[in-house]
């Protein structure tokens, strides 16, 4: 929906002074943009999130995912076609349920009547705030109106640094491991996976699906991410001749379950620079095929 169609239909079920105050909320947040904000980091941690879903279960539906919309609660929406979820996020020490001159538990209940009345499926109000503690106090005092669809979230600030983000969240990384293209990846493949993401959805935040996220951040930034779908059989794209030749050389192990060859041997390893999909890695097959390396150092005489 446009910001003109949405401002209308907030003033048709919230009325003019709502719709006013939302419009300058909208253009206070987009003047306000700019890179590795905290609003920036989260809603890529919730696309690294839910790519993390579609690898554990590949069946489930991409989402789509927007920052800084236009509503109530719009720093980042994640939405499918069973539930919306609205995230506001507060960056600050004080935060309070009721403070302001539009307090968050307004703000979460009107989100909730424009939700109803544009019928979205399943909404929810989220607020985002840097600390455990912080959550614990907020989850504690939740107004009774707002109970029923709102609940409340830590994300770490790390002072707007998506390095200290990734370096210092455990849980963090095991969410970006599941998406590198590899199956141990080092701390600076991590911190690049979650940069590929963090630039994709910096050009995606009116709004874009996930699967479009992650082709963006494929297409600006190769070889970083795992390839989609999860559940994909690659050894598929490994021809016989192909395997034949590798079965031969001692000492050599590899693997293809994300998309790319990744080998080792001998205390190396490394990966190939191109998916498996790629006509660069079917012209390695050819030449490995054509030069029948026996041994892994002939072998890796080949390899990029």
């Amino acid at each position: 929906m446009t910001t003109v169609n949405m401002i209308a239909a907030i003033q048709s079920c919230l009325g003019s002074a709502m719709a006013t105050y939302v419009g300058n909320k909208n253009r206070g947040g987009q003047n306000g943009k700019k890179g590795s904000r905290y609003e920036d980091l989260f809603m890529t941690f919730k696309a690294a999130e839910a790519a993390a879903t579609q690898v554990d279960a590949p069946e489930s539906e991409w989402p789509s995912l927007a920052g800084q919309s236009v509503g109530f609660v719009d720093d980042t929406v994640v939405s499918t076609t069973e539930k919306t979820n609205y995230y506001q996020l507060k960056n600050s020490n004080s935060v309070s349920w009721a403070a302001g001159d539009h307090p968050i538990a307004t703000d979460f209940e009107s989100q909730m009547v424009l939700a109803k009345h544009l019928g979205i499926s399943g909404p929810s109000t989220n607020l985002v705030v840097p600390t455990y503690a912080q959550k614990l106090s907020l989850e504690g005092s939740i107004p009774d109106s707002i109970k029923g669809h709102s609940g409340v979230h830590s994300f770490p600030y790390c002072e707007g640094s998506f390095n200290r983000l990734v370096l210092e969240n455990p849980d963090v990384r095991t969410i970006l491991s599941k998406l590198a293209r590899v199956e141990d990846p080092t701390m600076d493949e991590l911190v690049g996976v979650f940069a590929s993401l963090l630039m994709s959805c910096t050009e995606h935040m009116d709004g874009g699906s996930l699967d479009a996220i992650i082709a963006f951040a494929n297409r600006t930034q190769p070889g970083l991410l795992r390839v989609f779908p999860a559940d994909t059989d690659w050894s598929q794209k490994l021809t016989p001749d192909f395997v034949k030749v590798l079965a031969n050389i001692p000492g050599l192990s590899y693997g293809v379950g994300r998309g790319y060859f990744a080998w080792s041997a001998f205390g190396t390893s490394g990966v190939f620079s191109s998916d498996c999909a790629s006509p660069q890695f079917e012209r390695f097959q050819q030449l490995i095929v054509r030069e029948q390396p026996k041994t892994f150092e002939e072998l890796e005489s080949y390899l990029p």
